[in-house]
């Protein structure tokens, strides 16, 4: 009868196939150390995992079919050594790939490098980003219809981190969500938007999107998501509020495409911020991020007179839409506010403005500033 020794090593030999003889002889060594897992002898048991570790992936066939052993020893001692080997095949691969320029891939690199480019900086990120979120963008390669609820369950996870331990996501592990859902391959749904809006403003993301070094890429990633998510039916009119909002503070120039479809198309959602502030931040967001090219889209906004700042009875102010398109108008055009009569206007280091500073005491500054852009504007005739 058989030993199960004897079963295990056939078992691992029909596992790994028969090659030359140089390579039977040497898979027969490998098989050997698998039979060491289960040895009487400690000394033994340890010779044999340490080998089998030195192997390293080599050995990952045969300790597959040992991890199925019905020996509890060498079960146990097979999926401990699978989980290091496959750990350290993981940083060799990121170490090798972080140091050289030949064709070594990751998963999700080609995407990563569409978007940023290929040099040592992307690299370095994006070595760090496989170190923090390995299984999600090995998911997002092999699995790619599982990545949604994955992405939510891992910015939940991370979220909770932030309120219960005040502990921010690292950079690291924001940037791969960032690009697993601004990627067209993937449908990421509005649960995880939801919960990634919690992790975009944190310390290490503002820090990044600040470092000299890093900053270049950062911002390529954010504005590519940014762009791609401007339309997304997932996205709250909370949420794009938020991202508006980080995007004046960091100047990332995407944020003039949402601050468009924002005043576009504010959608239904937009009573849940008061007073008009998704108008007036939008058209702050394109004072401050935009062009010329944007007065005109900018000036369809002149009738507009819905309040954001009310009336003050004590001292008759009120700041109304069309009077921040207006001051937006004037800024883009390169003259000073203050020029059409809003002696009121404060600058603000994130915002350009405070809003709350920018309107009239009544009707007629109001009606004098604009008769007198309508005389400046640059598209008119002799300005």
């Amino acid at each position: 009868m058989m030993t199960y020794s004897r079963l295990l090593l056939f078992a691992v030999v029909l596992a790994c196939g028969w090659a030359s003889p140089g390579f039977a002889e040497e898979t027969e060594s490998i098989d050997q150390l698998v039979i060491g897992l289960g040895a009487d002898d400690f000394q033994t048991r340890k010779r044999s995992a340490e080998c089998l570790l030195e192997r390293g992936m080599e050995a990952h066939a045969a300790l597959v079919v040992a991890s199925t052993a019905p020996d509890p020893t060498v079960k146990m001692q097979a999926i401990n050594l699978l989980d290091g080997i496959v750990a350290k095949d993981r940083r060799d691969r990121i170490n090798a790939f972080r140091n050289s320029r030949d064709e070594l891939s990751l998963p999700c690199w080609p995407q990563f490098r569409e978007i940023v480019g290929d040099d040592a900086v992307s690299r370095r990120i994006f070595a760090r980003m496989s170190e923090s979120e390995w299984e999600l963008l090995d998911l997002a390669k092999n699995r790619p219809n599982e990545i949604d609820y994955a992405v939510y369950r891992r910015a939940l996870e991370l979220r909770l981190r932030l309120y219960n331990s005040q502990s921010p996501p690292s950079m690291a592990s924001v940037a791969a969500l960032l690009l697993l859902t601004s990627s067209p391959n993937f449908e990421v749904t509005a649960p995880a938007f939801a919960e990634l809006q919690y992790s975009l403003s944190s310390r290490p993301i503002t820090q990044a999107l600040n470092n000299p070094d890093e900053a270049e890429v950062v911002r390529k990633l954010f504005n590519c998501w940014i762009r791609n998510s401007v339309d997304s039916p997932h996205l709250s009119m909370q949420h794009r509020f938020s991202v508006l909002l980080l995007s004046i503070r960091e100047d990332l120039q995407a944020g003039v495409l949402l601050a468009r479809s924002m005043v576009e198309d504010p959608g239904p959602s937009s009573q849940a911020v008061p007073n008009n502030l998704h108008l007036a931040y939008s058209i702050l967001a394109i004072a401050k991020l935009g062009s010329t090219e944007d007065i005109p889209f900018l000036e369809q906004l002149f009738d507009n007179d819905n309040g954001i700042v009310p009336v003050n009875q004590r001292e008759p102010f009120e700041s109304q839409v069309r009077d921040v398109a207006l001051a937006a108008a004037v800024h883009l055009s390169g003259r000073n506010p203050r020029e059409f009569s809003f002696d009121r206007i404060t600058a603000d280091a994130n915002y350009l403005y405070s809003y709350r500073t920018i309107g009239f005491a009544t009707d007629v500054e109001r009606s004098a500033a604009f008769e007198k852009w309508a005389k400046f504007s640059p598209k008119s005739p002799g300005s």
